[in-house]
């Protein structure tokens, strides 16, 4: 009789994955929920209020004056070295469809982008082939870690959000521009429409946060490491991916160009005050030590994300003594290994999605990690939250290798490793979703975010400073004041909180301890308009109209649009019995809106005329 062979079915087959695959995506979006449903209540917080609730080109909504004005356009006095309009637009189309300020719409909208995000991060590990395990692992991570609830929590965290979501997007869509991993060669239709989505996240990625300048890097990376020349055939291979860029090329070239033009310079380096960044202030040599410790603080809270805050300027951070400190030393070992894992399977051909996740981590970190130049924060959580994606995509490759393969017990079956790894996933997910929760409640208001913030780091002068100006607005002057100290005494230099304690001051009737702070105010800053102002009535109140004057003309000298400084000039001239000289002052108020002292203009003409 003759023998039938039967065809064996393969052991995984594509359509078996689809389902377990869909039921992680809804868990992951389910526990992710859960993890940051505190965030829905809370306010707006710190930039959210100038960026989002009371910036008038959001309110305006007009995409022209989004596409042709920076960032901080719509918040007066602010970084002008930023261009994000993806971001602004995010904002503008969400007031225009609520029609008004609503913290707990724009809350939800950073959490869906936020749950997109980890699902785009999903469908791209298993792009990567890490497997169940390894993809879940990753994008599990990524959605409940800690580390990102500043990013998600803060309204203006959007723009990391937005940042991460078009270059995760940008790439799904690259990889469907020609055969990958063994998969059949799409049609010439497909290809062209994956190369021109791929091009339109890339343009919306970059006008949505500087870092997604990584974002046309990874393009070509991802051929080099996934779909390499075959021999014999690199001509048609470079004709294939030239085209398949070439659309994402010009996205990059057209985003350069409107950045120039609302900019005024293609590159606008950032300004930050030093207590934002003390990097700021010294040279390359000089800081290099410092940022290569900046990296193990951050590799440190990937890993172990407790001691979390909002806010980590002045010095918060020590400014290190040399290279030879331990904080540089492993910051160095870690970029050497993340450089290491690029450089080899690029060589090699091996380990390709452990190259990815080294250059996704890399790249973006060298935009924000003060390495290669100082950015507006020494330290921020919220930095992290695109280069994590490479973090992440590495823990999946770790998780999945360790489920191959696990060193401690040889003999046990590929299904008892694949549950024991898959039982330390669950744990690691679980502890972080819970430390998500946790920090969520924190993310209320001002007073929950930077009462937090001073508690973890009570050296931090903006959370004391901002800390003080709360205490003020609700009366408890004694906190303020105190608040206020403590800022000074982490740093002396922080002009805001001399301001704020001389007008509190001021306010209580301690005229000299007022003018005090005000003067030491504007010896910091020359240039500051408003101190000028608040000394001037601080010395009408004194008495002393010379000196009053004097301080007056310089705010308006450092202001001319200052009103409320022309309005005041005008009643110490009149005090002073120059009515010439007041009414001009009061003239160049009344234009720039006080028609209150109309009247009072009108007055002193019928005064200056006398009895008919």
């Amino acid at each position: 009789m003759a023998r039938r062979d039967h065809p064996v079915p393969p052991s995984r087959p594509a359509t078996v994955l689809r389902p377990r695959f869909g039921a992680l995506a809804a868990a992951l979006a389910a526990i992710t929920l859960v993890a940051y449903a505190p965030v829905l209540t809370a306010g707006f917080v710190q930039d959210d209020h100038v960026a989002v609730e009371d910036n008038p080109i959001v309110a305006r909504g007009d995409v022209g004056e989004i596409l042709t004005t920076d960032y901080w356009a719509g918040a007066r006095g602010q970084d002008r070295s930023l261009y994000r309009p993806t971001t602004v637009a995010s904002f503008a189309l969400e007031r225009r469809l609520v029609g008004r300020p609503e913290a707990t719409i724009s809350h939800v909208v950073n959490l869906v982008l936020h749950v997109l995000a980890s699902l785009a991060l999903l469908a791209l590990a298993r792009r990567l082939d890490l497997g169940i395990l390894g993809a879940g692992a990753a994008a599990l991570v990524f959605a409940v870690h800690p580390v990102h609830v500043e990013a998600v929590g803060g309204i203006v965290g959007r723009a990391e959000i937005l940042a991460a979501l078009f270059a995760l997007l940008a790439v799904l869509a690259y990889a469907r521009t020609g055969r990958w991993r063994g998969s059949p060669e799409p049609t010439a239709g497909r290809r062209r429409l994956a190369a021109w989505t791929a091009a339109g996240c890339v343009l919306l990625a970059l006008g949505s946060k500087e870092t997604a300048v990584v974002a046309p890097i990874l393009l070509p990376l991802a051929d080099l490491l996934f779909r390499p020349p075959e021999r014999g055939s690199l001509r048609p291979w470079l004709r294939g991916r030239v085209a398949a860029i070439a659309p994402s090329v010009l996205a990059g070239l057209v985003y350069l160009a409107l950045r120039a033009h609302a900019l005024g310079t293609l590159v606008q380096p950032q300004r930050p005050h030093p207590v934002d960044n003390p990097l700021v202030s010294l040279g390359a040599l000089e800081r290099l030590p410092t940022a290569l410790g900046l990296l193990e603080r951050y590799v440190a809270l990937l890993f172990v994300p407790l001691k979390l805050s909002a806010d980590y300027s002045g010095p918060v951070i020590a400014i290190e003594p040399g290279m030879l400190a331990w904080r540089p030393l492993v910051g160095l070992a870690i970029l050497a290994a993340l450089a290491l894992a690029v450089a080899l399977p690029l060589a090699r051909r091996r380990g390709e999605p452990t190259a990815f996740g080294a250059v996704w981590f890399l790249l973006p970190y060298l935009v924000v990690g003060n390495l290669l130049f100082p950015v507006g924060a020494i330290f921020a959580e919220r930095f992290l939250y695109l280069p994590s994606v490479g973090f992440c995509l590495l823990l999946g490759v770790a998780f999945r290798a360790l489920a191959e393969r696990y060193p401690a017990f040889p003999s046990w079956s590929s299904d008892r490793r694949l549950r024991f790894v898959g039982l330390i996933v669950v744990l690691i997910v679980a502890a972080f979703a819970f430390r998500t929760w946790e920090r969520a409640g924190v993310w209320q208001s001002d007073a929950t975010v930077f009462a937090a913030a001073a508690a973890a780091y009570p050296s931090s002068p903006r959370a004391n400073f901002i800390l003080g100006s709360l205490a003020a607005e609700h009366g408890d002057a004694d906190e303020a004041l105190a608040r206020y100290d403590r800022a000074l005494a982490a740093e002396p230099a922080y002009v805001p909180a001399w301001f704020e304690r001389g007008v509190l001051l001021a306010r209580l009737g301690r005229l000299d301890e007022a003018v005090a702070s005000l003067r030491e105010t504007i010896r910091r800053s020359p240039e500051y308009a408003l101190a000028h102002f608040d000394l001037g009535i601080a010395l009408r109140r004194q008495g002393k109209l010379d000196e009053a004057e004097t301080a007056l003309r310089q705010a308006v000298v450092h202001d001319p649009d200052l009103a409320k400084g022309w309005a005041e000039l005008g009643n110490v001239a009149a005090a002073r019995g120059r009515a010439a000289d007041a009414a001009d002052a009061w003239r160049r108020a009344i234009a720039l809106g006080r028609t209150d002292l109309v009247p009072r203009l009108e007055q002193l003409g019928a005064r200056e005329e006398g009895p008919r």
